[in-house]
């Protein structure tokens, strides 16, 4: 089914992207992309509504970039960024995928089986901050 971006309600659990991403130089002859498509600046790219697309639980975005558009990759993904808190069910998704030991770094909360860095945490109404790192043992 095609979508129009711009005028849909859905709201998808994953997000497959492969902007097409400003290229400059090539001289002359046209090799690049730009032969194809219409090509796109971040700012562009950053200003389509993908926000209004995300379940409510969030996404999973996979972002292609080339080597030259790496930041601006990390750009369009830090001005879509919603969530301060990791969604549990992206934890579950690696632990389901992955491999152990595992470490969450920059972590809220203890995690039975996960080591834990610049872990801040509510546990029994006390405020707890552990840095650098330590490992959490929870029974």
């Amino acid at each position: 089914m095609v979508v129009d971006i711009f005028n849909t309600d859905r709201k998808y659990q994953t997000i497959y992207a492969d902007p097409p991403w400003w290229e400059t130089g090539g001289g002359k002859i046209k090799r690049g992309a730009d032969r194809h498509y219409q090509l796109m600046k971040t700012p562009e790219i950053i200003a389509l509504p993908v926000p209004e697309l995300i379940a409510p639980d969030g996404c999973h975005l996979y972002l292609w970039a080339t080597n030259n558009h790496l930041k601006d990759a990390f750009a369009v993904m830090e001005a879509r960024r919603e969530h301060s808190q990791k969604p549990e069910r992206m934890r579950q998704m690696i632990e389901t995928v992955s491999y152990g030991p595992m470490i969450e770094l920059f972590a809220r909360e203890q995690r039975n089986g996960w080591d834990a860095w610049d872990l801040e945490v509510q546990e029994e109404g006390n405020s707890i901050t552990s840095r650098p790192g330590k490992r959490i043992e929870k029974e």
